[in-house]
């Protein structure tokens, strides 16, 4: 069982499942982009895209402000260097103003150990609001996290 602390929460891993351990207070600055390295596991690369093709990215999104059509899909793909076999998760979180972030996926793989592996996941974002989406080794630490502001076009 791995803890994900993140801003003043923590959050337990349990049974592969992510539950909420006590509020989250939301973060001041709408920093787009975290990455860092665990013992056994490396973030090679990450970004959200508008699309996948051939297990890669296309449409990159640049910045912290997303401007889509509304339940347009989007990506948050990551590429890893993994020592050994490991659990890696993919959370989407939503947070309204002056509100908890609330969890609207999360996605656990297990990863064999590699040089090099690409994987992603995709979310319909049906909120305008504030988002993030964050990659966990199976211990709760936070290997890279992107935040971004989604506006719909109009």
């Amino acid at each position: 069982m791995g803890y994900y602390k993140g801003y003043s929460s923590h959050f337990k891993i349990v049974s592969g499942n992510i539950e909420r351990r006590a509020k989250f207070s939301p973060p001041a600055e709408n920093a787009p982009i975290v990455t860092k390295a665990t013992e056994s596991v490396k973030v090679i690369d990450s970004t959200l895209a508008r699309g996948i093709k051939d297990g890669n990215p296309t449409g990159k999104i640049v910045g912290n402000k997303v401007e889509s059509k509304k339940n347009n899909l989007v990506y948050f793909w990551t590429k890893l260097k993994i020592e050994k076999s490991e659990q890696v998760f993919h959370v989407w979180s939503y947070q309204l103003p002056n509100e908890k972030w609330k969890i609207m996926k999360n996605k656990k793989l297990k990863i064999p150990a590699t040089a090099g592996y690409r994987f992603f996941t995709g979310l319909r974002l049906s909120k305008e609001g504030n988002w993030k989406v964050e990659a966990l080794d199976q211990d709760g630490n936070i290997l890279v996290k992107r935040k971004f502001s989604l506006a719909f076009k109009k």
